[in-house]
């Protein structure tokens, strides 16, 4: 059944990418309105005019509430923001799809999980994008076939020049560093592999005296401890490059996984090698192939991203 959407936070960068995704993809949903607290960019303009789509300025999510019909959500907001609005359309009942965090701690995320119960509303999907892409889905069947684990790494870096800045640099806003930001993807991505690990121990390091005094990471090191196996995940927004590299290794061999390659290697030999570039839109609509299509994943991928903020307040709590 097709949903009608209201889009909060259009005028972001990510709100812009939800809606061309859903134009490209008009069965996934119909959108009925977008929600902005800025200025709207000339294109959402003439999108909003074309389609007919109600605005609300302003943020005003009360007003979306009392003034429209819809009953999908999409959130597309700074981690701050998140909060007061998910649980305002919790409240009224409506399916809520949200960008990652799942929250800025668990507490947050456990009041998610009661009022869900209590207004037995769909559990929230995260837009975490690994673990719908094609070559992670992949490598997770093949998983088996390596044997049991023995060691994982995954290195996810970016190589940007300057100090982080904008919400990002405000520890009330952004509520972490390159863990609950970025890091969240690769630990979505381990938790899934893996499940939860019997002990973490984390390392921060800071780039900039400004990120350390406010206690924003700029880098990470996690590792991770299960019951006959162990891994680490490896963190940073100023690497020398632009990384990302999920490697398992197991009795019977080991898979390598990037953004645009899996490989399965069996007895030291390439078994197979598969090569993928994703557009941007490609991938949201995979997810939302997962989160306004298909739905039946909902529940288990709400409790793993449970389990992943539980990481992240373990992770914080060793600072």
């Amino acid at each position: 059944m097709s949903s009608n959407i209201a889009i909060i936070g259009a005028a972001s960068g990510k709100g812009q990418d939800y809606i061309q995704a859903l134009l490209d993809r008009p069965d996934n949903g119909n959108i009925v309105a977008i929600v902005i607290n800025k200025t709207m960019p000339q294109k959402v303009e003439e999108w909003a005019a074309k389609y007919k789509w109600k605005v609300i300025r302003d943020g005003n999510i009360q007003e979306l509430i009392d003034t429209t019909q819809f009953d999908t959500a999409l959130v597309a907001l700074p981690h701050d923001q998140h909060d007061v609005v998910t649980k305002k359309l919790l409240e009224q009942g409506v399916y809520v799809v949200k960008e990652k965090p799942l929250g800025m701690n668990l507490h947050e995320v456990e009041f998610y999980k009661k009022l869900i119960q209590e207004k037995s509303c769909l559990p929230l999907f995260t837009t975490v994008q690994r673990s719908t892409h094609p070559l992670f889905v992949q490598a997770k069947e093949d998983l088996p076939q390596i044997g049991a684990p023995l060691a994982f790494t995954y290195t996810y870096t970016f190589n940007l020049p300057n100090q982080t800045s904008g919400w990002r640099s405000d520890p009330v806003k952004s509520g972490g560093g390159v863990v609950l930001d970025m890091g969240y993807h690769a630990l979505d991505v381990v938790n899934d592999f893996f499940g939860y690990p019997e002990q973490i121990q984390s390392e921060f390091s800071y780039k900039f005296p400004d990120m350390e005094k406010n206690k924003l990471e700029d880098a990470a090191k996690i590792t991770f401890t299960y019951k006959n196996f162990g891994g680490t995940i490896v963190l940073d927004r100023h690497a020398e490059k632009r990384d990302e590299r999920f490697e398992i290794v197991g009795e019977k061999g080991k898979i390598v996984l990037t953004q645009t390659s899996y490989e399965l290697y069996l007895d030291q030999s390439l078994d197979k090698r598969v090569e993928m570039a994703l557009s941007k839109t490609n991938i949201i609509q995979r997810m939302f192939d997962v989160a306004l299509v298909d739905r039946k994943e909902l529940q288990k991928q709400f409790d793993r991203n449970i389990d992943t903020m539980r990481m992240i307040d373990v992770i914080y709590s060793q600072k």
